[in-house]
């Protein structure tokens, strides 16, 4: 059996699905629901939901790497599967 590798923890959406998890959040009648923006994450290449405004979140470092490298990181996680 694979083991799915998930690479960010939080809840996954597509941008479409975000913004229409926001609107229901602004409307529903629990308080303790603070969301109030979403966000792309470049971890996952996916979208989020948070309380914080913008510019409040953790800036998260992003190494680039060039193609050769990315390769030789595939290859790798290949050959554990």
């Amino acid at each position: 059996m694979k083991k799915e590798r998930v690479i960010c923890d939080k809840r996954q959406f597509n941008k479409r699905e975000a913004k229409a998890a926001l609107n229901i959040l602004k409307d529903s009648n629990k308080p303790w629901r603070k969301e109030s923006r979403y966000y792309h994450c470049p971890l996952c290449n996916s979208w989020h939901l948070t309380s914080k405004e913008m510019g409040q979140g953790k800036i998260q470092e992003i190494k680039l790497i060039n193609e050769d490298q990315w390769l030789k990181l595939l290859s790798k996680d290949i050959d554990h599967l």
